[in-house]
């Protein structure tokens, strides 16, 4: 997933970790656009529907590529449940044209800048990062992809496998990756059974080659995709590149995405086998993002985080994050991970810390240095200029080139250009006293969602 921690991390910044709605984005296209960066971003639109996004970075040391579908979990069929994540697998790891079978271990050696395939709620992206030498030979080989892949019995068994073993991951496995995924499963009010029957994935046993490649047909076409290219693009026809490689593609028709789900209050204990003491998180339901206050309500979590996350990380205690925003990915839903008292097995106790943490925000006065100091490191996620230290970051780190293509081709997807720059241009003119209108909302039981996970059987 896109989250915030990814943009201050490489930002390099002392701020702790800070979807995108399912409506399809307005037709956009624009000529060269150079930004304060001296980047230069360029869109347009193949015949056949594919959207192309591009950020040439002159000193770069490599291209990241992205292809992005605008379909996730949230649209597993009943009984097909792991079907995204399947055909995800299958589309980036299957033969293709003269391309052969690749494997996780095989990409490490061939794609030594990075590489992945990830399935989230609401979209599924496939990236590869690769030398400049490298990149047209690349973006030939995803042009392939597209245009189909081959699905053996053989290879279909296997991929149902790791599937399955990769869902019951995260519904049960390490608790700092399984409550991120169980909140949100108890925000749509699934209860214990079921999250473990979809966590299970049982009906994947009885899918047929002929039926995966009717969702690949369906699916995996240009009318439903997005292209982004970030990286050292000078010197390079990307236009007639592009064209090329995928503009005889046949468009194929377009599907609508996953329909917004509904995410409700509600509270959770859950017994866990072989947890030493107890462990939680609030997911705060947040406003949807097409309402104009949510770059406020952004700016205000990435604020209140930070200091969710200092009051909650004691000296020598390990946690990838007290707090993640993915908002490219699940705008809908923030999630805290308060500390819980090895004695403590009220869920209430969850709400309570946050509660604690919070009384002490409402004095502190959000004043423009202190909105440019939120705000700069993460405009480029979002289509805007990057900060020296982020753009100084990506000449030399392929992962900030990887997070940059996947965040291109997410804005692309849901709800475009035009949706990001007002978004942006919001984002950095908050009003006096937002902070303690978004802490109420904080301190409201209406958006939370408690789990706690329990030492048990």
């Amino acid at each position: 997933m896109i989250c915030i921690l990814a943009a201050l991390s490489l930002a390099g910044l002392p701020l702790a970790a800070a979807s995108s709605s399912p409506t399809a984005p307005r037709a956009f296209a624009s000529g060269p656009d150079t930004l304060a960066d001296t980047t230069v971003v360029e869109r347009w639109t193949l015949d056949n529907g594919l959207r192309v996004t591009t950020r040439d970075i002159p000193d770069a040391g490599g291209v990241a590529m992205t292809v992005g579908y605008p379909f996730g979990s949230d649209q597993d069929p009943e009984g097909r449940e792991g079907l995204a994540q399947l055909l995800s697998q299958l589309v980036f790891t299957a033969p293709a044209a003269e391309f052969p079978e690749r494997t996780a271990q095989e990409l490490e050696s061939q794609r030594p800048y990075g590489w992945s395939f990830s399935v989230t709620r609401h979209s599924t992206l496939f990236t590869e990062v690769a030398s400049i030498d490298q990149f047209p030979g690349v973006l030939r080989e995803f042009a392939a992809r597209m245009r189909g892949v081959k699905v053996t019995p053989e290879a279909l068994r296997a991929t149902i496998r790791d599937v399955r073993q990769e869902r019951t991951a995260q519904a049960l496995g390490r608790p700092e990756s399984s409550l991120e995924f169980l909140v949100r499963e108890v925000a749509l009010e699934r209860a214990d059974g079921e999250i473990a029957r979809r966590a299970a994935a049982k009906g994947l046993e009885r899918i047929s080659v002929r039926e995966v490649e009717e969702h690949l047909k369906r699916r995996v076409v240009p009318s439903n995709a997005t292209l982004s290219l970030a990286g050292h693009l000078e010197g390079v026809d990307v236009h007639r590149l592009v064209q090329n490689l995928f503009g005889d593609i046949p468009a194929g028709t377009p599907q609508s995405a996953a329909p917004p789900r509904i995410l409700k209050p509600g509270t959770r204990v859950a017994p866990r086998a072989g947890l030493p003491q107890p462990v939680g998180a609030v997911g705060l339901i947040a406003p949807a993002l097409d309402d104009s206050l949510h770059p406020s309500f952004l700016l205000s979590t990435l604020l209140i985080g930070n200091h969710l996350s200092n009051a909650w990380q004691p000296p020598g205690v390990e946690w990838t994050s007290r707090y993640t925003y993915s908002f490219l990915d699940e705008p809908d839903l923030v999630r805290f991970y308060p500390l819980v008292a090895s004695d403590q097995a009220r869920p209430e106790a969850l709400s309570e810390a946050m509660l604690e943490a919070l009384d002490s925000m409402r004095s502190m006065v959000v004043n423009r240095p202190i909105v440019r100091q939120v705000c700069t490191p993460i405009l480029w996620l979002m289509g805007g200029p990057m900060a020296p230290e982020v753009r100084a970051r990506v000449t030399r780190d392929p992962q900030a080139l990887h997070t940059l293509a996947r965040s291109m081709a997410a804005c692309s997807m849901w709800r475009g250009e035009e949706f990001w720059s007002r978004y942006r241009e919001r984002l950095q003119q908050p009003s006096v006293g937002d902070l303690a209108k978004w802490v109420d909302y904080y301190r409201s039981p209406e958006h939370h969602v408690r789990l706690l996970l329990v030492p048990g059987k």
